[in-house]
């Protein structure tokens, strides 16, 4: 079969294309620039996504409805759904990058090695966001994991951090074998590979395959498998305390909240739109995996003494929160999923700035005890961190609590009030290690002799940034309504 490519095509894959050049020239500049890298590479890699960022947005403009092309032979689009999670990804991305620098000094890691990783790996999750192929879907999540399995084990003296890498790939690779396999049964039962081919052979139409349903269902379940590992769902999420403590914490922050976001963005595609008349299969498996992952992770995270850990399990139990919204098979339900993914970007990012700015210093930033008295050495640190704390808690009026509002009323206008009463429950349980977190900081006494704490000015770029977005996001309504028009895009290009 011939392709031939149009300018369209690459239009439709511009931002793309953008992030991954500057992660080239990165390279380039890594090589060239052996003075000032790391102020030079941070600066071209901010500029990458800001350019991208851009891009994504005049997508968004152009993006006229049904009659709007996809790119690269019908394998990927650029609908205004891949928009909105190209601007949670680049958010995330960008506000790991202005945390890294102090990091990437004091640990002496090659600047332009680490931020092409990064520009990377956000690639691949554009591409899994765009995709609307099975083999594109493969090949970005592909793309992303093995950048982030070096990133992981990029800090060469810890052997904590070498665990970290291992683990991620010894366990991604099993998920990735089990997602393989199961997009090979639904390509045997339907014949095509491509979403929009799997909606009208499931749904009666003529197709190239013989639809059988032990294969769809077979191949329904070995997907979710894959999926759930990628998004550390209980109990999938064996590795993600591990790898979020080993790991250097940029990564940690980049990838919890990153990661989530493309790989839900691709399990939204596949399972609510392309396996959509074919939800009474799959439904089950997916209240029951909502409901052991808020109990297990709010459950777990109440033992942890290091906020990576705590922070890890917080992950696990938000997407936990996020897997009720997807069950809900409704449009709110969708749009909850992309709206969380936005606040997320914000609230989760910057929650990891403490333990960033500490180790910075050359302090142990992981451990939840060294954060007595922090609101006396740095108040405005601290008083950020209490804010994000409360957020990802859920109280009002942060963009959490917003965010967790929207997927439990999805769960109950779907009839599944069970989900939201578990929900609301297990996120009273997280107020204990949350505010546990505000207690250190503000109500016990900080050692004698500790010196304030005044983080790098990238480092208060981005918290600034991450505070603004966790305050305001969820009062302005116009954020819930660019998710709304995204969820709406995607009925047109996957139907």
């Amino acid at each position: 079969m011939t392709v031939h490519l149009t300018a369209a095509d690459y239009g439709a894959v511009l931002p793309e294309i953008i992030v991954l050049t500057g992660a080239l020239v990165l390279m380039l500049l890594d090589v060239l620039l052996p003075r000032r890298r790391v102020e030079a590479t941070t600066g071209v890699a901010l500029l990458a996504l800001a350019l991208a960022f851009v891009a994504s947005a005049h997508l968004w403009i152009v993006d006229t409805g049904p009659a709007f092309p996809h790119g690269l032979g019908a394998m990927i689009t650029s609908d205004r759904f891949a928009q909105f999670f190209n601007f949670a990804l680049l958010i995330s991305s960008a506000l790991a990058i202005l945390l890294s620098p102090p990091f990437v000094r004091t640990s002496h890691f090659d600047p332009g090695e680490f931020f092409a990783l990064i520009l990377f790996a956000t690639s691949g999750m554009m591409l899994m966001a765009a995709g609307i192929n099975l083999i594109v879907l493969f090949l970005s999540i592909e793309l992303l994991s093995l950048s982030l399995y070096i990133l992981s084990g990029f800090d060469r003296s810890r052997p904590r951090s070498q665990e970290a890498g291992f683990k991620y790939f010894l366990l991604s690779s099993f998920a990735s074998a089990f997602l393989v396999y199961g997009m090979a049964l639904v390509y045997g039962a339907t014949g095509t590979t491509a979403l929009r081919g799997i909606v009208r052979c499931l749904g009666g139409h003529a197709c190239h395959g013989a639809v059988s349903s032990p294969f769809v269902l077979i191949g329904i379940a070995l997907m979710a498998v894959g999926f759930s590992f990628k998004i550390s769902i209980v109990p999938f999420h064996m590795w993600t305390p591990d790898v979020y403590e080993g790991a250097p914490t940029p990564v940690t922050a980049f990838m919890s909240v990153a990661t989530k976001a493309a790989v839900f963005a691709a399990f939204l595609r596949v399972f609510n739109y392309a396996l959509g008349s074919e939800s009474t299969k799959w439904f089950g498996i997916l209240w029951a995996l909502a409901i052991v992952t808020m109990v297990v992770g709010n459950v777990l995270a109440l033992s942890q003494t290091n906020m990576k850990r705590m922070l890890a399990y917080s992950g696990i139990a938000h997407a936990g929160y996020v897997l009720v919204a997807m069950s809900s098979t409704n449009r709110l339900g969708v749009t909850a999923v992309a709206f969380y993914f936005l606040v997320y970007a914000f609230m989760n990012v910057g929650a990891f700035v403490v333990v960033l700015v500490l180790e910075s210093r050359g302090e142990v930033g992981d451990e939840i005890r060294t954060y007595s008295g922090l609101f006396s050495r740095s108040p405005l640190l601290a008083s950020a961190t209490a804010i994000f704390m409360f957020s990802l808690a859920g109280f009002p009026p942060t963009a959490g609590f917003f965010a967790k509002y929207y997927a439990f009323a999805a769960a109950v206008q779907a009839g599944h009030t069970e989900l939201a009463i578990i929900g609301v429950l297990t996120s009273v349980v997280s107020l204990v290690y949350y505010l546990r977190v505000v207690v250190v900081m503000f109500m016990q006494p900080a050692e004698a002799g500790e010196p304030s704490v005044r983080p790098a000015w990238t480092s208060q770029i981005a918290l600034a940034s991450s505070v603004a977005g966790t305050m305001i996001v969820g009062i302005v309504p116009w954020f819930y309504n660019l998710a709304l028009q995204a969820v709406q895009s995607i009925f047109h290009y996957t139907s």
